[in-house]
């Protein structure tokens, strides 16, 4: 291809010949027919062979031309138009024969049509090129103006020029090309699914044999040893003020071990809402500040920071253990003074958001890193965390349920510990759809849990960045209070400033405001024992797994409480369908496979920093089931001592590349 061309490409991402012939088709058309004029139906596409006449054209904007002609194929004529033509195309036309692919269609005038077919043109004594007619014919996503006709005559003279010398991950490389053929080029629809799976699969492989070597370089880190001796095991017993869950205990004797194994622990602790990870993490912490060194906290949110400070300090304090909090809210001599005693030492465990992570803050033997809902930071805030230690031992937590092989594809590094059971004193929480029409007795119930004491959660989906968000919450709450007459209203958004936010949610917890308006800033982190009641305004547009994140901001106590989903006027009937999942279940992980199934693992995480690598052929939904197999394979192959290479997926990547597999 021409330098401008392959400049594009290059910076679009494609800059090798794998790259390209990994950009497949996304969907297929069949031309294997052609269909004559006399027998063309409106509305179903079809391949002609014509010869053209009666071209003329009609100047547009910018010098472009509207093209019309006759295109004739002995059995009828059908008028064709194209727009936006230039003046050399009129003169190829006039007697020239072609293969054309379009959709028939009525004219405003009634007659029978095709508009902007795919246009062939065929030299005199030849056949139409079997690359774009009388087959099936690959079509492909636009990419550096490079459209599907001239994509598909690239993806030919590549797949041409392709020999079987590379390196392939599981298949042979003749199967490869087999492969790559028939997904560009199928000659039956079977036929390009089987080249799709069989490129998935190697593509899976690739997958596993990166995970499996960063798991390997994790693990190999050293790290510092933290045994728990019996006087802090006798400490941390005396500290927790409740009987840890069997799933808890589990958990803490995993990450024990880890601690005093001598390498540095890389551990992902997965729970539902309210399966008690902070109270795992405090003991973690405190067995590091039992060995002298000290702990950090990363949470995303300030509120959530705070959150965290004050429910480890209630007994971590009492055990010894010098905690701080460090948040944007912390500053000049009060900053200073801390910074300074955290350098010095006589801080043992600091909570924190991502200031944690700035250059100022300096430990003095940092061996405990805990990131809580690490999906909502920037690997750069991550790492600059981790490096203020020596290969620290490093705890993620996240309350999203995550499907077992999308935990894997994304988290598969890592070691994982699950908490699977709920601590007891925690309420069921009846869950129910309702229709719009049936908002005032929602509200009336509201009411009711007001007068009792309680408190009520109302979440409006952020429609708009922006005013309309701070209206969408504005409005409802103006709406409740029609409804809730003498009962005061709190709002909050993403657009009020932290100190604003922090005071309505502690006027909340104080029973000062007994019903909150929010958008989805109340999702993770929020506690408030006396909240019974959750309303979610128009359910429909959120996901299975962010309302069942959002439903865990009540049932925190041992009171009854209640989840309101109230539907939309113009919700489908299948978003209704969806909805009743949380009617019926409140498992967090079966929720998650519904939530993946409908919506995708970009929807399900909620954000761009989830850490799912991008897959080129593989789907991110349907065949991350098939992962577990090819890091089965990938295990087995490390232990007879071989590797996986693929010249295809770029894996592993030279030594001169940075970007490895994508």
């Amino acid at each position: 291809m021409g330098p401008a061309r392959a400049e594009k490409l290059s910076a679009s991402g494609f800059r090798t010949v794998a790259d390209f012939l990994l950009a497949l088709p996304f969907r297929y058309e069949d031309r294997r027919r052609y269909a004559t004029v006399v027998g063309l139906e409106r509305g179903k596409p079809a391949t002609l062979l014509v010869r053209f006449h009666g071209a003329r054209a009609v100047r547009m904007r910018r010098g472009l031309l509207r093209v019309e002609a006759l295109a004739d194929d002995g059995t009828g004529a059908v008028r064709v138009v194209w727009h936006n033509r230039y003046p050399s195309f009129v003169k190829a036309l006039e007697g020239s024969r072609a293969a054309l692919y379009g959709e028939p269609a009525a004219s405003p005038r009634g007659e029978t049509r095709i508009e902007n077919p795919e246009t062939e043109f065929i030299a005199a004594g030849e056949e139409a090129d079997p690359v774009h007619s009388g087959r099936i014919v690959g079509v492909y996503h636009r990419a550096a103006d490079v459209s599907s006709r001239p994509w598909r005559t690239l993806a030919r003279r590549a797949l041409d020029a392709l020999g079987p010398d590379f390196a392939a991950a599981a298949a042979s490389p003749a199967e490869v090309l087999a492969a790559l053929e028939s997904a560009h080029f199928p000659e039956t629809p079977e036929a390009a699914d089987a080249g799709r799976a069989l490129l998935a699969r190697e593509e899976l492989l690739v997958l596993a044999a990166g995970i499996e070597a960063k798991r390997e370089r994790l693990r190999a880190r050293r790290g510092l040893a933290l045994p728990a001796s019996e006087a802090l095991r006798e400490r941390a017993r005396r500290a927790v003020p409740f009987p840890l869950t069997g799933a808890q205990k589990r958990a803490v004797g995993e990450i024990a071990k880890d601690l005093k194994s001598g390498r540095a622990m890389a551990r992902l602790l997965q729970g539902d809402v309210g399966s008690g990870k902070t109270v795992v993490a405090g003991l973690a912490l405190m067995l590091a500040a039992g060995n002298r060194v000290q702990g950090a906290l990363m949470a995303p949110t300030e509120i959530l920071a705070e959150q965290h400070a004050e429910s480890l300090a209630s007994w971590l304090t009492a055990a010894g253990v010098r905690l701080a909090l460090l948040t944007g809210r912390v500053r000049g001599a009060a900053r200073t003074r801390l910074l300074a005693e955290l350098a010095a030492g006589r801080i043992d465990v600091l909570v924190g958001t991502h200031a944690l992570a700035e250059a100022p803050v300096a430990f003095r033997r940092l061996g405990l890193v805990v990131v809580d809902e690490q999906h909502r930071f920037g690997v750069a805030h991550r790492a600059r965390l981790f490096r203020k230690g020596d290969a620290p031992h490093v705890l993620v937590m996240t309350a999203t349920p995550i499907p077992r092989s999308l935990a894997w594809a994304i988290y598969g590094e890592l070691d994982v510990s699950v908490l699977d059971e709920k601590p007891p004193g925690r309420g069921e929480i009846q869950t129910r759809v309702r229709p719009e029409e049936g908002r005032p007795r929602v509200y009336a119930f509201a009411g009711e849990r007001v007068a009792e004491g309680e408190r009520v959660y109302v979440v409006v989906p952020a429609i708009e960045e922006g005013q309309r968000e701070v209206a969408a919450t504005r409005e409802t709450a103006a709406r409740i209070g029609a409804a809730l007459q003498g009962v005061r209203i709190g709002v909050l958004h993403g657009r009020m400033p932290p100190a604003e936010r922090t005071a309505v949610l502690r006027d909340f917890a104080a029973g000062r405001i007994p019903v909150l308006v929010s958008t989805t800033v109340v999702e993770v982190g929020v506690d408030v024992p006396e909240a019974t009641l959750m309303i979610v305004e128009n359910a429909e547009v959120f996901g299975l797994a962010q309302l069942h994140q959002l439903r865990g901001r009540v049932g925190r106590s041992e009171r009854k409480s209640w989840c309101a989903l109230i539907a939309g006027r113009d919700a489908a009937p299948e978003a209704l369908e969806r909805l009743s999942v949380l009617e019926r279940t409140s498992d967090g992980f079966l929720i998650a496979e519904k939530d993946l199934e409908a919506r995708g693992p970009g929807d399900l995480l909620g954000s761009r920093q989830s850490g799912l690598p991008a897959m080129r052929v593989a789907d991110p939904v349907r065949d991350l089931a098939a992962l577990g197999e090819a890091r089965r394979r990938v295990v087995a192959l490390r232990e007879k001592g071989e590797e996986v290479r693929s010249d295809l997926f770029g894996y592993p990547a030279p030594k001169s590349e940075t970007r490895g597999p994508r």
